[in-house]
């Protein structure tokens, strides 16, 4: 109540910041999938996407996490891991993340 009296605002703190989305298509998918992994080294936590501890980015890539944490088939079914390698950097490329050397 002390927040949202301070700044103006009615509701839960959060209220809004959430959306969904249904993802109906696959270009749609990898780019969801490409942004999610890329948020640690847009906030600037890591410099490489695979270097964020929590990240599930080794299961799409490499398949080093266990099968049973992550459903990654959806993504892995349609793409090869170099292919979503090159994606990631496409990503990096096209938003201009700071670090050159991101990823590999």
């Amino acid at each position: 109540m002390y927040f949202n009296r301070k700044y103006g605002r009615v509701g839960h703190v959060f209220q809004d910041q959430f959306k969904q989305k249904n993802v109906d298509d696959n270009k749609y998918l990898l780019g969801l999938s490409t942004y999610i992994h890329l948020n640690p080294v847009r906030a600037g936590l890591v410099m490489d996407a695979t270097g964020y501890r929590w990240s599930s980015v080794h299961e799409y890539i490499d398949n080093k996490l266990d099968p049973h944490l992550v459903e990654s088939d959806v993504v892995t079914g349609q793409i090869k891991p170099q292919e979503y390698i090159s994606f990631l950097k496409e990503a990096i490329d096209k938003e201009n993340l700071v670090a050159p050397h991101l990823l590999f």
